[in-house]
């Protein structure tokens, strides 16, 4: 619509109304594989975000996702659980850091001295 002798075409009107209806694909509900959550489209009238944006957005940081859930140390069953912090590594990556200078790992065995037989550890 526009004023007397600004009026845009239908098919003009059609397509921007086309562009966000709620009805359009781009925006249905989805729901997450994780926790169940439905996610829907958001935002005002011409400013909608596609479900398929929210919905990834959603099961990147979905605190159901499994490389959130807590992992343990093969070395010394220690847990590794999610920081909880968004941007801080995932219980997967902390774990790898984890096992990597877990005292446990057996690439740090103790050692023993051949004089007064003494245990030497690695240090910590």
């Amino acid at each position: 619509a526009g004023l007397y002798g600004q009026l845009a075409p239908t098919s003009e009107r059609l397509a921007q109304h086309q562009k966000q209806c709620l009805s359009n694909p781009r925006f249905q509900t989805k729901q997450c594989q994780f926790c169940k959550a439905e996610i829907k489209a958001a935002g005002l009238y011409g400013q909608l975000k596609p479900t398929s944006e929210r919905f990834a957005q959603h099961q990147e940081q979905c605190p159901s996702n499994p490389k959130f859930q807590t992992k343990q140390c093969q070395f010394c069953k220690a847990e590794i659980k999610d920081a909880g912090v968004y941007g801080q590594l995932t219980p997967t990556e902390r774990l790898a850091q984890h096992q990597e200078q877990c005292l446990s790992n057996p690439k740090f065995p103790t050692k023993q001295c051949q004089f007064c037989k003494a245990e030497i550890k690695a240090a910590g």
